[in-house]
């Protein structure tokens, strides 16, 4: 195959297309990388002779070891394709040969070389074989009538050893026509319309139907089933409390009690988890308790956490090994010399340097010898080894997994099968029916309900992640009839038979509470200060948690859960990999209420199926809020001020962002988010969706981007309503809204108030579907925020309650 360079221009005006194919750039790679460009960078860029088709193929090979880079700007890109305003598709094959993560993109640019826009897909999963070729085959669009050229790009992540080939890369344009939903709409729906409303609507104060989200929060009468024993803690400052918390609450009875903690500054060298029902843990107070999270390996670098020379372990043991993180790049355990597991950072990865194997079966009663062993990308190595007695008469001393917290109420989680439904689940239905007839699910149990991403359900979203948890929440049992179980609440969602839907149960744990005190982690360590794992009805108040490792309090399949009145500062570690964070993961009406975060990452946060979540009456410094991954689901961010000034700590630079389907990492969301009364500021487009975004409602926010649009849509994003918003634009190039792509229709303007920006009420690929009682003033930096007649939609349904 020959390289092509088509240098011919057409021009594409806003509302006419190109012919269907039109070639506009392609490379083979067999002439070698003419017609491309390497950027600066430690990335070894050549041709190789494994390739897709023909006899050559791009190869870029990265190592991290030794001194890493920051970051890629491109290890490899095309030079300057000229184009204009249009959809453009680009195809070819990729091969992820070590590692992944890899990006191809294309980006758009104007006449001065400014980037005005740029599409991609990403990776960010790993590939089912590392010798496929994985085809190459998304869209990019070029919104803006001053689009001049683009480039073709490949994107490596700087953290990884990498070997990536490329091959057979095709740029064409294809017509620009408005697109249909790609899936029957549900969502949007009048209060007229009642034959249409189901049990999950709630229909609003302003003519709007939102999605009911009165379930959210720890519920009263399951908190008031605690018990009253209470211990006060005998201990002094200064004090390390794990032994002293771990006996008290092995002492309580079953249904629990309070542990109290007096005032003082207390230490923590070791990871607390608790499994028993309604354990409170008691502070004198935020300015009075104090807690320091110490655990440290020392300066051997590597642990054998909680074994040591002479210990005696069961059978089976899961062996810990902890190291420090700065720089790792792999953990090994080996036991007699002989390695049994091994660890090796991938994209995924993030600050983790924590590695979790149980002793194999093989290894016999008595003595033997452990070894761990760290290994660093500067090439230096850590050991450390005890000598250990196995014992058929000790039971395990530690966890399966991991550890998540240093405080962690955690569940025993999944130890049931999965039961595939019978019939189709239907958004706001109460109950399922599951094929088998001898199935183990009782009145009072908690499920998870699923649904698959098949491949038929993906060629609908285009979702390109092939990992994590989309379309799901956890449902308890109220009734069970024969087959047919009925639940406390109504779906959200349709959950197919066609996509392998199911029904598990799993063990919680519930009504955990931790209040009044202050957390602080001392070390670089990726453990969250306080998680809710496989719980229901467990409360974090009134807690300052400083520098946490991780996540400063979380949810983890979570059911009905709070963090109220808390202060999150900072992070150790604000890189990938799910790391300082504030909000709800895989968790379901659950509620945060009242808190101030500083320097996180994501604040606030929803993603991984996360639905009915409610987040409000927050101020979120420095930081960005997001439905970060996995179709999360009609979850409420109200009455909350995010303040996204810089990405320092990770945040994007906007005040509100979807992921996109083509990410690899991370897929679209789902439908009939809201966020309602809210304010923010930016420095770049205010509100990101990145696409599969159905009937998103922004009603009566105040949001000020000093770059960029005001809403940026794209890849069938639809049926939006945005109303009574206050929108203030800074950047006098950009317009209000825009439409990315033309598959975005259905998107209702009521009642705005646009300032500043281009004078533009949108621009790009589409129009608003309905445009009504919409104002544009120049620039005005003070306008109020809006003035709601509901200043609270929370407050408003539990009122109203059907």
């Amino acid at each position: 195959m020959k390289n092509v360079f088509v240098l011919s221009l057409c021009s594409l005006l806003a509302g006419s297309a190109l012919s269907a194919g039109e070639l506009k750039f392609q490379s083979g790679f067999e002439d070698g990388l003419q017609n491309w460009e390497l950027p600066p960078g430690r990335a070894q860029v050549s041709v190789s002779d494994i390739a897709a088709s023909g006899k050559k193929a791009a190869e870029v090979r990265f190592d991290p070891a030794g001194k890493p880079e920051k970051q890629h700007r491109g290890v490899l890109w095309s030079k300057k394709i000229p184009l204009s305003r249009g959809i453009y598709r680009v195809t070819g094959k990729i091969q992820l040969a070590e590692g992944y993560g890899a990006t191809v993109g294309i980006e758009f640019y104007n006449a001065r070389n400014r980037k005005i826009g740029n599409n991609g897909f990403h990776y960010g999963s790993a590939p089912a074989s590392k010798d496929a070729w994985i085809k190459v085959d998304f869209k990019g669009a070029a919104y803006s009538g001053d689009t001049s050229y683009a480039r073709v790009k490949l994107y490596i992540p700087h953290s990884i050893k990498q070997v990536i080939r490329l091959d057979d890369i095709r740029l064409e344009a294809l017509p620009v026509t408005a697109a249909p939903p790609p899936w029957q709409p549900q969502y949007k729906i009048r209060p007229e319309e009642k034959a249409k409303l189901t049990a999950a609507d709630f229909p609003g104060p302003d003519g709007i139907v939102y999605p009911d989200f009165t379930y959210a929060g720890a519920r009263k009468d399951v908190l008031n089933q605690a018990g009253k024993t209470v211990i006060q803690l005998a201990v002094k400052s200064g004090d390390d409390l794990y032994e002293p918390l771990r006996k008290a609450i092995d002492s309580l009875p079953a249904d629990g009690g309070t542990v109290k903690i007096p005032a003082g500054e207390f230490k923590m060298a070791k990871m607390l988890t608790i499994a028993k029902d309604f354990v409170t843990l008691e502070g004198a107070g935020v300015d009075r308790t104090k807690i320091d999270f110490t655990y440290d390996t020392g300066d051997g670098r590597v642990d054998l956490y909680g074994i040591e020379n002479g210990s005696r372990i069961a059978p089976k043991q899961p062996i810990h090994l902890y190291a420090r993180p700065a720089g790792l790049r792999a953990l090994k355990l080996e036991v007699d010399g002989k390695e049994f597991g091994r660890f090796t950072r991938g994209l995924h990865s993030g600050n983790a340097s924590f590695y979790v194997k149980n002793l194999p079966a093989s290894v016999k009663p008595g003595k033997h010898k452990l070894r761990g062993i760290a290994e660093y990308q500067s090439g230096e190595t850590f050991t450390t080894e005890a000598e250990v007695t196995v014992d058929k008469t000790c039971r395990p001393t530690l966890p399966p997994q991991a550890p998540r917290g240093f405080i962690a109420f955690q569940g025993k989680g999944f130890r049931y099968k999965d039961y595939r439904i019978a019939k189709d689940g239907v958004r706001g239905a109460f109950s399922v029916e599951v094929q088998a007839k001898d199935h183990p699910f009782r009145a009072g149990d908690i499920v998870v309900l699923r649904a698959l991403e098949t491949p038929a359900r993906r060629a609908v979203t285009g979702n390109a992640c092939n990992w994590g948890n989309f379309r799901s929440t956890h449902l308890f049992v109220e009734k069970v009839e024969g087959r047919k179980l009925t639940f406390n609440q109504p779906l959200r969602l349709d959950y197919p038979v066609a996509d392998l839907s199911f029904v598990r149960k799993f063990d919680i744990i519930r009504g955990g509470r931790i209040a009044g005190m202050t957390l602080e982690t001392k070390f670089d360590y990726w453990v969250s200060s306080v998680t809710f794992e496989y719980a229901a009805d467990c409360v974090a108040e009134n807690l300052k948690v400083i520098r946490c490792g991780r996540n400063p309090v979380y949810g983890t399949h979570a059911k009905f859960c709070s963090i109220l009145n808390c202060e999150f500062d900072g992070s150790w570690f604000n890189g990938g990999g799910g790391t300082a964070y504030v909000g709800w993961d895989t968790c379901s009406d659950s509620l945060i209420d009242g808190i101030v975060t500083r320097r996180m990452r994501h604040a606030p946060v929803v993603q991984w199926g996360a639905s009915g979540n409610v987040i409000r009456n927050g101020t979120f410094y420095h930081c960005d809020a997001q439905w970060h991954a996995g179709w999360s689901t009609e979850n409420l961010f109200e009455n909350c001020t995010v303040i996204s000034d810089t990405r320092e700590y990770g945040g994007y630079g906007n005040i509100f962002w979807a992921s996109a389907p083509e990410d690899g990492a991370h897929g679209p969301n789902g439908p009939r988010n809201v966020v309602y009364n809210c304010d923010g500021s930016s420095i770049s487009d205010a509100v990101y969706l990145g696409g599969m975004n159905e009937n998103w409602i922004f009603a009566w926010n105040r949001f000020r981007a000093k770059n960029g649009v005001g809403f940026f849509l794209k890849t069938s994003s639809f049926d939006h309503i945005l109303k009574g918003n206050t929108v203030i634009l800074e950047d006098k190039t950009s317009p209000f809204l825009l439409f990315a792509t033309p598959d975005c229709g259905g998107v209702e303007l009521i009642d705005n108030l646009f300032s500043g920006g281009n004078g533009k009420l949108y621009d790009g690929l589409h129009k608003p579907f309905l445009e009504k009682g919409n104002r544009i003033i120049p620039l005005d930096t003070s306008l109020p925020r809006p003035r709601p007649a509901v200043p609270s939609l929370y407050e408003w349904q539990l009122k109203h309650k059907r």
